[in-house]
């Protein structure tokens, strides 16, 4: 009797009665042994005719017998192949010279499917990378077929039976020249190819719809690292920024970058570790921003979370030295602004009120400065100057009869930290000091924005 369609799935009789033993080989064999006796024992066109008989039959049993073995074939599973670097470049090489985007309908010959295997990537030289990589548009994601509600089914029957007897033996494959299979203590279930074999192809998806995130799921040991590698490779073949974070450190994955970059023809990737600065790269936090006030949030996050209003304030104290040192035309530094912090404010307001006096067209203000009665003027600090004050008592007089003060709300920060009490502020900033200090213990020359890694960058976490 033969199942419907809807009562298994789409899984028919006759695709499971496929995955027996293959009995068809017994009268094959007897079929050609009573054609070799006919040839040998009987003579004339009775011999003939009774041999070529023979013959057909051991053929057509021999043909029956072979679509079996075919299909247990696969059920071993195969041990794991290697691609190397210019054969996955070949394969994208091609598909950027085919205009059609959808998966090939032509199947491989079972000795092609044979001898690839499962495909994992390996090294080695290209030396013509990057001129081709320009040119892919389409992302290899391995060869596999389309899961579908007949190959669950077929998966079903097989595991509630026993498997074991439909696997060719080891004698027979060796005669047959095939490729080993899966060892018992390997990772992964030769049935889940075993039952599409006949169906795997190289699966292409155009780069165009991978606008969103990716995700990769799997059991430990099912291949997860090998398909990051693959992806990271064909990204840094195309000539692509590649940004690889890995909380894990591994290092495996780290070669595969390095191994990948060298052959395509790229830099080495730089490497970025907190628990190796001397071999790696430092990323300044303050080489890209889109508001000023994002640095001075960067640094008061590293504070302990229970700062509180020191924290607060630590935040405060930052961003009135970054503001003042934008609006000098200075580019922000976590040495500036440790310098700043630590040795006080009274530099950074002497060139911002400068500044702001050129604006307003003041060019004599030192003068004035200089001809103000200074005995009635009390410096917020022993630390600082009587002329600074003075300045500053200037400046707060002139911006009281303008509404267009330039800088009016920078200097008014700066203005407010410097009459603040220096011992209350030092203590106030106290927690911000180590934390300036610790970023800045590298060298400056080890430092890069994060705009400047325009190549290929490897990040591992130190698991702290």
């Amino acid at each position: 009797m033969k199942l419907t369609d809807d009562a298994t799935s789409g899984v028919s009789s006759d695709r499971l009665a496929g995955l027996r033993p293959a009995w068809e080989a017994v009268p094959a064999c007897l079929a050609l042994a009573a054609a070799s006796a006919a040839a040998l024992q009987t003579a004339g066109p009775w011999g003939l005719a009774a041999g070529g008989a023979m013959l057909g039959l051991f053929a057509l049993r021999a043909r029956q017998a072979w679509k079996v073995v075919a299909r247990r074939i696969p059920l071993a599973g195969f041990a794991p192949g290697f691609i190397t670097f210019p054969e996955l470049v070949a394969l994208l090489r091609e598909r950027a010279s085919s205009k059609e985007h959808a998966v090939s309908k032509e199947r491989p010959s079972w000795a092609e499917r044979w001898e690839r295997g499962r495909l994992v990537l390996s090294g080695s030289v290209l030396t013509d990378a990057a001129s081709e990589g320009a040119r892919i548009r389409s992302l290899w994601l391995g060869r596999g077929f389309e899961w579908t509600p007949s190959h669950a089914q077929a998966l079903y029957e097989l595991t509630a039976s026993p498997v074991e007897p439909l696997c060719l033996p080891e004698r027979l494959r060796r005669l047959m020249h095939l490729p080993k299979p899966l060892r018992p203590g390997d990772i992964g279930s030769p049935l889940m190819h075993g039952i599409g074999a006949d169906q795997e192809d190289d699966i292409f998806r155009p780069l165009t719809g991978l606008g969103g995130g990716t995700l990769i799921v799997g059991t430990t040991q099912a291949g997860k690292g090998v398909m990051l590698t693959s992806l990271i490779a064909q990204a840094i073949f195309r000539g692509e920024p590649v940004i690889v974070i890995d909380p894990k450190s591994s290092k495996r994955l780290r070669g595969a970058v390095a191994a990948a970059a060298r052959a395509a023809g790229r830099a080495a990737p730089l490497e970025f570790h907190p628990a190796f600065p001397e071999e790696g790269v430092r990323l300044d936090p303050l080489g890209a921003w889109s508001r000023p006030s994002e640095l001075a949030t960067r640094i008061a996050a590293v504070l302990p979370p229970d700062s509180g209003a020191f924290g607060s304030f630590a935040w405060m104290a930052v961003n009135v030295a970054v503001e003042g040192l934008f609006y000098v035309t200075e580019r922000p530094s976590l040495l500036a602004l440790r310098r700043i912090i630590e040795g006080g404010i009274d530099p950074l307001l002497e060139k911002a009120l400068a500044k702001s006096f050129a604006d307003m067209g003041i060019d004599d203000w030192r003068r004035r400065v200089t001809d103000m009665d200074k005995r009635d003027i009390r410096p917020p600090s022993p630390q600082s100057s009587p002329e600074l004050t003075a300045a500053v008592l200037l400046w707060e007089s002139l911006a009281q009869k303008r509404r267009d003060t330039p800088g009016a709300a920078v200097i008014g920060g700066l203005i407010s930290v410097f009459r603040h009490n220096r011992e209350h502020y030092s203590k106030i900033t106290a927690s911000l000091q180590p934390v300036l200090a610790q970023f800045i213990s590298t060298q400056p020359s080890c430092q890069r924005s994060l705009s400047q890694l325009t190549d290929v960058a490897w990040s591992g976490d130190s698991g702290g």
